[in-house]
């Protein structure tokens, strides 16, 4: 059994639409909209960003060969990663970088949540994962190890090599505390 395929039909002559020559609907072309700058497109709400920067993380754990699992509704951290057996609790934190006085950018981070700043309590996060936004890099660290006040990194704390090397010893560090 043979089908044929038959031609979209096209519409017949509307008004206001341009003419079609040769059988070819002419595409209406919309208006272009600029585009933000990566630094606008950087700088959006909190929410939005804190999503992108739980999205990059939840892959490089998954690109380190780790199950990682999102959190829902109000919960203490936002993912929870299987590694080694255990169930590791990982609050993530971004930000892009700050102009100092030197002109040196750096990147602060607050380990504490919600717009009162309260302060994690010991045994709620395991691992925090500190992302830089801008350069889409991860540093872990053990959470025992963050303290309450702001931790402070340069871009060149975020290189490819240490965000790898900063997981492993945030795992060792994290088996080491729990024997």
């Amino acid at each position: 059994m043979v089908f044929e395929v038959q031609p979209p039909k096209l519409c017949s002559k509307r008004p206001g639409l341009p003419e079609q020559r040769s059988g070819v609907p002419v595409l209406l072309r919309a208006e272009r909209i600029p585009r933000p700058g990566k630094e606008t497109a950087l700088r959006t709400s909190n929410v939005f960003n804190g999503y992108v920067a739980e999205t990059l993380v939840q892959y490089r754990l998954l690109s380190f060969g780790f199950n990682v699992f999102p959190c829902t509704g109000q919960s203490e951290y936002d993912l929870i990663a299987e590694i080694g057996g255990i169930f590791v609790r990982i609050q993530v934190k971004s930000a892009l970088p700050e102009k100092k006085r030197r002109g040196r950018a750096r990147y602060n981070f607050l380990p504490t949540r919600g717009l009162k700043k309260v302060a994690y309590s010991d045994g709620e996060v395991d691992v925090f994962a500190f992302v830089a936004r801008d350069l889409e890099r991860v540093v872990f660290r053990v959470a025992h190890d963050t303290g309450k006040s702001a931790i402070h990194m340069m871009p060149e704390d975020f290189s490819k090599e240490i965000e790898k090397h900063s997981l492993e010893k945030a795992i060792s560090d994290l088996l080491l505390s729990l024997r």
